[in-house]
């Protein structure tokens, strides 16, 4: 299966624009218990290059705070929520990172932030939440990047049971490993070597 043929297969609706007087409700995938959920572009064609875009200098800056790489947390922007920053999931997800609510509750407070569409503080909260999940992955030896994306979109607590449970890369819920995919080719595309070649490498992996 080639790239291009997975990046949206999990492609619900589009985020409507919206206003902070009128936040508009993200498409989503269905409900799964995860700390993320994403809003998605319309179609499952081809999408446009992610180009450059105006959150980009909020994106290094905050990344290099959190030895993080700018282009993941793009690339997570952009498959959460089309880069709209007062999107709203149909979980509550919140913002341009589509944050839920006890996410946001139990990372805002330590970060000092209160407004989740205001796009610098949902990235905060999202970067910080991020690099705890790396940390968690690293810490059990899986320092690929898929992994923590993983554990952002499902959860740290519930990779945790899974892997204490011998589970491996191709028992994942096909909903979470099309998310890290998806995410890594994102990212790819906007010039991280390192996501290329996990996202080619997993592509042909669920294709077996």
């Amino acid at each position: 299966m080639a790239l291009t043929s997975i990046r949206w297969i999990a492609s619900t609706e589009l985020t409507q624009a919206a206003s902070p007087d009128n936040p508009v409700e993200a498409g989503q995938e269905p409900p799964i218990s995860t700390p993320t959920a994403a809003a998605v572009p319309e179609s499952p064609s081809e999408p446009p290059l992610v180009e450059e875009s105006s959150y980009e200098p909020l994106f290094r800056q905050i990344a290099s705070q959190y030895e993080l790489d700018w282009r993941l947390l793009e690339a997570i922007a952009y498959r959460e929520s089309r880069m709209n920053p007062y999107a709203v999931g149909q979980a509550n997800d919140l913002g341009l990172m589509q944050i839920i609510p006890a996410t946001w509750n139990e990372w805002a407070p330590q970060l000092n932030v209160s407004d989740p569409f205001d796009p610098h503080s949902n990235i905060l909260v999202a970067a910080a939440y991020l690099a705890h999940v790396r940390d968690f992955c690293h810490a059990r030896g899986y320092r690929e990047p898929q992994w923590m994306l993983i554990a952002y979109n499902w959860g740290p607590a519930q990779l945790d049971l899974f892997l204490r449970n011998g589970g491996a890369w191709g028992d994942i819920p096909l909903a979470q490993r099309q998310y890290a995919l998806t995410v890594l080719d994102i990212a790819a595309r906007r010039g991280l070597s390192e996501a290329a070649s996990q996202a080619e490498f997993y592509a042909l992996e669920m294709n077996n």
